[in-house]
């Protein structure tokens, strides 16, 4: 008989790597997260959408960034990952779902989504984000 299980089985163990260290993925380590914001606005200078900070002691595995306005074609974004804008001035044709493949941020690192409204029209914008942290 193995020494895993009384049946004989193996037992297998998932691990993630995370900030150079190996973290067991098991309940007690990761809570799930999603952030769902809005922001309605006629504003001509850019407004906080959604904000996330990453909290102490943990690290954040981002999954995925979805935006939505209920006008596209007159609302204009904002991406700004870790202090750093990723892009900005974009108006989108389509409701955009950004996946970022499991990407990792260390305690602290923010993640900023804003919008404004291209020409004054009355624009609500909606952001969402998913992931989960890990302690």
């Amino acid at each position: 008989m193995g020494r895993d299980h009384p049946d004989g089985t193996s037992r297998t163990i998932s691990i993630q790597v995370i900030s150079a260290q190996a973290v067991p993925e098991i309940a007690a380590n990761a809570s799930p997260i999603s952030r769902l914001s809005t922001l309605t606005t006629t504003s001509l200078s850019y407004g906080t959408v959604l904000s996330y900070t990453v909290p102490t002691s943990t690290v954040t595995v981002l999954y995925g960034l979805e935006l939505y306005s209920n006008v596209l074609s007159k609302t204009s974004w904002q991406l700004t990952l870790k202090g750093v804008v990723q892009w900005t001035a974009q108006v989108l044709p389509s409701p955009l779902n950004i996946f970022f493949a499991d990407a990792r941020l260390s305690a602290g690192d923010v993640i900023l989504l804003e919008a404004l409204s291209s020409d004054g029209t009355q624009v609500t914008a909606y952001g969402h984000l998913e992931g989960k942290e890990v302690a």
